[in-house]
């Protein structure tokens, strides 16, 4: 059997792209690059059926790998249901977060939503040079999360701005930490007033 590599995106809302080593019954996942969690599943249950590779079964999570800590076993627990999350996200991101629709208040706030999403939107594959140029200064302002997800980025326009970000990231890391609290921006804090929302 072949090895499979692929990418599931993490939406509601988007948080990324979930990178996927798969070899017979086993997988190995990742969100970073770095730090790698190892599912296997029992290929016996679905072995006799003549489209075996469609049937979803429960995976028993094995544990975990990194280059720093090794292998280690970790608990059992389900995994979650990836394409059911993703066939959902599809509705938010082709219709609500369609910017040339909506007044200027609600495009304003859609933006802003695609700002704080930057860091894990470079992290698609089928983004277009204008895009990605678009995005990456707008990652550059949450630092942390760039350091987390640049090694998954597929190309990189400007690399000014991601090694700026990366370098920031080393230098809050080496301040105390009372002097190293993060300031990134977050959606869960813009709200519309009442005329915005049209009451």
């Amino acid at each position: 059997m072949p090895i499979r590599c692929y990418a599931q995106r993490l939406l509601n809302p988007f948080r990324g792209v979930m990178n996927v080593i798969e070899y017979q019954a086993a997988e190995a996942v990742t969100l970073d690059g770095v730090q790698w969690d190892i599912y296997v599943r029992n290929a016996e249950l679905v072995k006799d059926l003549a489209q075996a590779e469609r049937v979803q079964t429960s995976d028993i999570r094995y544990g975990s790998w990194s280059a720093a800590q090794g292998l280690k076993r970790g608990p059992i627990q389900p995994s979650e249901d990836f394409l059911r999350m993703e066939h959902q996200g599809e509705v938010v991101y082709h219709h609500l977060l369609n910017t040339q629709h909506h007044d200027t208040h609600h495009t304003q706030l859609v933006e802003a939503f695609l700002q704080w999403q930057a860091p894990w939107l470079l992290l698609l594959q089928h983004l277009d040079e204008a895009t990605r140029r678009y995005y990456e200064p707008l990652a550059r302002q949450q630092a942390a999360l760039v350091e987390n997800h640049h090694r998954l980025y597929l190309t990189v326009i400007d690399p000014t701005q991601i090694n700026a970000a990366r370098v920031e990231t080393q230098l809050r890391r080496a301040l105390p930490q009372s002097v190293n609290d993060t300031d990134e921006m977050t959606v869960y804090y813009i709200e519309l007033g009442k005329t915005e929302r049209g009451k």
